[in-house]
């Protein structure tokens, strides 16, 4: 049995964090403060119970870190929003985010995050996302001086599993502020010199150009979401086409795009033979600018943090272990925002590795022990493309059932088709940006057979978006508790049960002269 220590540590950390959620800070820690009071002495006298309590330890830090994340300063806007509401209010702050146009509507807008500074010219703390709208030349950095109304995010579904609000918390946002188009809006303080959010996002900015004069409207908005993070641009009804066929990860910056940028770095630094070593480093740099680039949003994060791992992994030479790998990521993740827990797209990501790492290997062994790896090229590439999906949707049905109501099988047969079609798209929409930028005479012919590509594979999910889903709007936590409690049961069965018949086969092979 293989050990893997980050794997146990990260299961301790997230177990810290959810029971300091379900529980609260304070019975949480008095309980685990005094497991540690008898664990600790313990482990001088019994070198085996150190490991124990380096568990318990971790525990106790996620637990920790969930209370010290929920906890706001006096003031903090949160506390002001009944007070504020209803009228415009004069606030100071600082743009943090690049103000992005929204176009939908009457009236078009641009939307940013702000930090504040004061309120009605007393001091406030707290990040705020802002419409505005008119016109305003801020970009990330300014201090600006705006009035308009703030109040408290809506809850679209109040009773519902999923909440506006709850998302915006995790994002560190507890307020909106609308501007309108007559009200006050004044520069106060330019950005002063080069920041490492303000590069990415001129970068950004200059990409969403080169779509958006090479591409209609809905093919830049898709783009814009599959490549650089933005997703405010995809009309409705193609979302809801990626939705009912089970295949919105596509739309969203995951970890095919950011493998594909690693490869394609390595290949290219591999052209002029550059070492090994300079190669992975600059891939790793490039990772980390492309996701600030998009924005850093936690499933952005996720996967480039997971790659640089393995790429550096390469670096000082030891082989990787994609559990431990994963493990790794989840920790880092989790202590530097312990609300990820409960994201339902931060679950979905690492449940959907988790199941290809394991579920993968066990779908594959029966056509694995026949043969067609090696015999048959073309069959073994369907299986195991077929392998990968199945794995995928059995790890996310769960959490799909219980959070959306409704689960699509055909997901399992559009996804064959569809993945090898965006990463093509992927592709085709890098080679776009980089021809936009370098070569503009260029830029079209690609763009032409961008649009051949998407358009297809959209319209093959529009037909595949008329099969039916099972809904199961009404479906109980217990019950998905129960389903993953017993695809670990069976899974565990299944190694177990496989590592036996290998060892007899092992043991009844005859031993070669």
């Amino acid at each position: 049995m293989t050990w893997r220590p980050a794997v146990i540590l990260a299961f301790a950390f997230a177990a810290g964090i959810g029971c300091e959620n379900v529980l609260g800070p304070f019975p949480c820690l008095f309980v685990v403060i005094g497991i540690l009071c008898l664990i600790v002495p313990a482990s001088f006298l019994y070198p085996k119970v150190f490991p124990v309590a380096l568990i318990v330890l971790v525990f106790l830090c996620g637990a920790f870190a969930a209370w010290n994340d929920a906890l706001l300063p006096l003031d903090h806007i949160s506390f002001r929003l009944e007070m504020l509401k209803g009228r415009d209010v004069p606030v100071l702050c600082r743009v943090r985010s690049w103000p992005e146009k929204k176009n939908q509507g009457l009236a078009p807008k641009r939307v940013f995050t702000c930090d504040l500074e004061r309120v009605e010219d007393q001091p406030c703390q707290g990040r705020v996302m802002v419409g505005l709208f008119g016109d305003a030349n801020f970009v990330y950095g300014d201090r600006v001086r705006l009035v308009g109304k703030v109040s408290s995010p809506f809850d679209f579904s109040p009773g519902e599993r999923m909440s506006y609000p709850a998302y915006l918390a995790r994002q560190g946002i507890y307020a909106l502020m609308h501007v309108k188009k007559t009200a006050t809006r004044v520069l106060i303080e330019p950005q002063r010199g080069a920041t490492w959010a303000g590069l990415t996002g001129c970068v950004r900015l200059r990409l969403q150009d080169v779509f958006n004069h090479y591409l209609s409207a809905g093919e830049a908005g898709l783009m814009n979401a599959m490549l650089l993070g933005p997703r405010g641009d995809i009309p409705a009804h193609v979302y809801d086409i990626f939705r009912r066929t089970g295949t919105a990860h596509i739309i969203a910056i995951s970890g095919m795009n950011m493998t594909l940028t690693a490869l394609g770095v390595i290949f290219f630094l591999g052209i002029f033979s550059i070492p090994r070593m300079p190669r992975a480093i600059l891939a790793a740099v490039i990772l980390a600018f492309y996701s600030s680039m998009a924005g850093n949003s936690a499933p952005v994060a996720r996967s480039a943090l997971m790659a640089i791992v393995v790429i550096l992994s390469f670096v000082i030479e030891r082989e990787t272990d994609a559990l431990n790998s994963l493990a790794l990521a989840a920790v880092v993740l989790l202590a530097a925002d312990p609300g990820q827990l409960v994201d339902i797209g931060c679950q979905l990501s690492f449940v959907c590795v988790l199941s290809l790492i394991v579920l993968t290997p066990l779908i594959l062994e029966p056509f694995e022990s026949w043969g067609w790896r090696q015999d048959h090229r073309l069959r073994w590439f369907l299986i195991e493309s077929a392998a990968v999906t199945l794995a995928a949707f059995i790890g996310s049905a769960g959490i799909l059932a219980y959070n959306f109501g409704y689960v699509a099988p055909v997901g399992l047969i559009v996804n064959l088709p569809v993945i090898p079609l965006m990463a093509l798209v992927t592709a085709l929409g890098a080679t776009v940006m980089f021809a936009g930028l370098c070569f503009p005479w260029a830029a079209g012919y690609f763009a032409l057979g961008l649009k051949v590509v998407l358009n297809i594979s959209v319209g093959g999910l529009a037909l595949a978006s008329m099969a039916p889903v099972v809904s199961c709007s009404k479906m109980p936590p217990w019950l998905a508790v129960f389903y993953y409690v017993l695809l670990v049961a069976i899974t565990v069965c299944f190694y177990h049960f496989r590592g036996q018949m290998t060892a007899r086969a092992f043991i009844d092979k005859p031993m070669p002269l």
